[in-house]
């Protein structure tokens, strides 16, 4: 039963007391009704459910289902937030955030599956849009711990396939909560399923442009012009300038009072882009773990000369891999008008022209070469690679080389890469790192920003607790492989939770603890670069 005080429930007592007479068409609303209120507890609902409210959706008409649908949305899109205070089993006092009265939640979830009964709408993806980032954003300090409807939207958008990947590929940077990104990955993996290809390709494919062009974009407005410029460090910026082309520090109050809707539009679009510039900075970094390597066409076309994604590649170090004589041959080069170049600035000499490659085969055989390949360069791939082929040149030289070059060029990497430092496991000094004192508070600030699991210390509670990350390696060629790292933390003041120590560091997989030795050194160097920074910001000065 729908439960009479939220903003829903007002909206469909007035469709009920004006809907239309025809028999069929009301009895069918009744029925797709009495379906919504079965089945209440399943998070995804059964094929069954789809086919039968199809049916019924059908018969009511599609279009003019489509229609009261969307007005649904945009009333519950709008709902204020609705706080709940309770006493729990321990007479502590919580809270719940809800958009509709709680039982009419459960029924509005299913309202929102029916979307997969209409025809594609920008109006209504736009919508379930909406109602995601108000689910997952904040309200007066508190945050919603259940949002079902956000939740819902987004597996909705996921069973869309490359329609709604397109939507969920934007959201994916919008909230770091562990809950929103893991239905992000669930509903990116049921798209790619659609669309029989993997999740990894659909984000490479379908990452929007903004209309963008080389990082930038101008929106004229009036006789002033909104700057939007993704900077070489992965950020965004937005500029607004006059008509004289002077720089402004904000938008003018002229144009505010003129055109507010329009100064909202560009704000929200504003925060998007940087947003999804955020993903794009977190997604490029991760290859230092996972060694993926793109045929050369493919990086061209959606990293290279990608309006958004472009401004950061552009400024990283690539390997080039390609087969020669029926042996596989890696060249390391930065790109530069149109072609690689060693640390050096000299161009690589290859024994193919990138220029000449049809880029309709990923098996090129033009000029000698095939299979030709693109990863991005690490600074740990040159001490691993330097142990298995001798070499003249030292690994340290060749890091120096690039680090050269690219002072030498005055470039700004989205993240470091030449100069990224590394951390062998025989060179760690551990007593150092269990005998800081971390302050708790910002110990767990940083770790919830880089997605570690963390439970706060209290006295009440245990005064030993773990927190833990997994990561996800692919090194040279091997099968992906999942491990953890555990970091063993105590109150250093037993009644007192300000102050905590490590006493442990763990890394294990599925089967068995790993010892840092037995860990590539890509891999562990990562590992540790994340402990340090941890200690880094919460160490006692």
């Amino acid at each position: 039963m729908i439960v009479s005080g939220d903003v829903w429930a007002e909206s469909l007592s007035f469709f009920w007391e004006n809907m239309e007479t025809d028999f069929q068409v009301r009895k069918a609303w009744e029925s797709l009704f009495a379906l919504f209120f079965q089945s209440q507890g399943r998070s995804e609902p059964s094929q069954k459910f789809l086919q039968e409210a199809d049916r019924l959706i059908q018969t009511i008409g599609t279009n003019s289902y489509a229609k009261t649908l969307q007005s649904w949305l945009e009333t519950v899109a709008a709902a204020p937030w609705r706080v709940l205070f309770y006493e729990d089993s321990y007479q502590i006092e919580r809270y719940r955030l809800l958009l509709l009265q709680s039982q009419n939640e459960i029924i509005f979830k299913k309202v929102i599956w029916t979307v997969l009964s209409v025809p594609d709408s920008k109006n209504i993806f736009q919508l379930l849009i909406e109602i995601i980032q108000k689910s997952y954003t904040p309200y007066q300090g508190l945050v919603a711990e259940n949002p079902i409807l956000g939740k819902t939207a987004l597996l909705v958008l996921g069973r869309k396939g490359r329609k709604g990947a397109k939507f969920l590929i934007a959201l994916k940077s919008f909230s770091r909560r562990k809950d929103f990104q893991q239905t992000v990955e669930k509903a990116l993996l049921q798209a790619a399923a659609i669309e029989n290809t993997s999740p990894a390709l659909l984000e490479e494919t379908l990452l929007p442009t903004y209309n963008m062009k080389e990082g930038e974009r101008q929106i004229r407005l009036d006789t002033y012009i909104a700057d939007l410029r993704l900077e070489d460090e992965g950020k965004v910026q937005l500029t607004w300038y006059n008509a004289q082309g002077k720089a402004l520090k904000t938008a003018p109050t002229a144009l505010k009072k003129r055109f507010p809707a329009k100064i909202e539009a560009i704000q929200k679009l504003f925060k998007t882009i940087d947003q999804t510039a955020k993903g794009q900075k977190k997604y490029l970094e991760s290859l230092f773990l996972t060694s993926r390597r793109f045929p050369f066409s493919h990086w061209k076309s959606y990293f290279l000369e990608h309006p958004l994604r472009s401004t950061l590649v552009s400024k990283l170090i690539w390997n080039i891999h390609f087969q020669d004589e029926e042996k596989e041959r890696v060249q390391t080069g930065f790109w530069l008008f149109s072609h690689f170049v060693d640390a050096f600035r000299q161009p690589l000499e290859l024994p193919f022209s990138l220029s000449e490659i049809n880029f309709e085969l990923e098996d090129s055989t033009q000029g000698g070469a095939k299979n030709i390949e693109i990863s991005l360069w690490t600074p740990a791939q040159v001490y691993e690679n330097w142990a298995k082929v001798s070499q003249e040149t030292s690994p340290e030289k060749i890091i120096e080389d690039w680090q050269d070059f690219l002072q030498k060029k005055q470039i700004r990497q989205p993240f470091l890469q030449a100069f990224r430092p590394l951390y062998f496991a025989k060179e760690i000094d551990w007593h150092w790192l269990f005998n800081q004192k971390l302050k708790q508070n910002q110990l767990r600030a940083v770790a919830l920003q880089q997605d570690w699991h963390y439970k706060m210390l209290r006295p009440y509670r245990k005064n030993r607790l773990p927190m833990r990350k997994k990561f996800i390696y692919q090194h040279q060629g091997c099968e992906k492989r999942e491990i953890t790292l555990e970091i063993w933390l105590y109150l250093i003041f037993e009644q007192q939770p300000t102050w905590v120590g490590i006493n442990q560091i763990l890394i294990y997989d599925k089967i068995q603890v790993l010892s840092p030795e037995s860990l590539p050194l890509s891999v562990f160097s990562e590992m540790m670069r994340q402990v340090l920074l941890l200690v880094k910001v919460a160490k006692e000065e």
